[in-house]
């Protein structure tokens, strides 16, 4: 995305981040461990650098699997319209779930793109 999104009258400065990975670290550390690390400090980068949303992707670049974090109730609500049939759980003891968005790794070609559609869907809402 940037740093900002254009969408009509409306500006948008989203964060993205991503960690890739390799087994065993996706199925042992990246759920547990990880999601609830970046759960917890999502909120805090947000509101630091004023900040419409923010998510970071853990990828799992040799089995082509990944998960999406949000920290929030808004960015999971922006996130899940962007990936639909993606399985979400919530990340013990914060605001934010994880979105399972397998087999997308890409965050160019596959995670910017359904975003970007979600934002311009929802700058559009009356």
């Amino acid at each position: 995305l940037g740093r900002s999104v254009g969408l009509s009258k409306h500006e948008l400065e989203v964060g993205w981040g991503t960690i890739e990975t390799v087994e065993p670290f996706f199925s042992q550390y990246a759920e547990r461990d990880i999601a609830k690390l970046v759960g917890t400090v999502l909120p805090k980068i947000r509101a630091a650098h004023g900040l419409s949303a923010v998510f970071v992707s853990v990828v799992d670049i040799e089995h082509v699997r990944s998960f999406v974090v949000c920290g929030s109730a808004v960015d999971c609500e922006l996130l899940r319209a962007a990936f639909p049939a993606g399985k979400s759980r919530a990340v013990a003891r914060t605001a934010g779930a994880l979105l399972d968005t397998s087999p997308r790794v890409s965050r160019k070609h596959d995670f910017i793109p359904p975003l970007r559609k979600a934002l311009e869907a929802s700058a559009h809402r009356p």
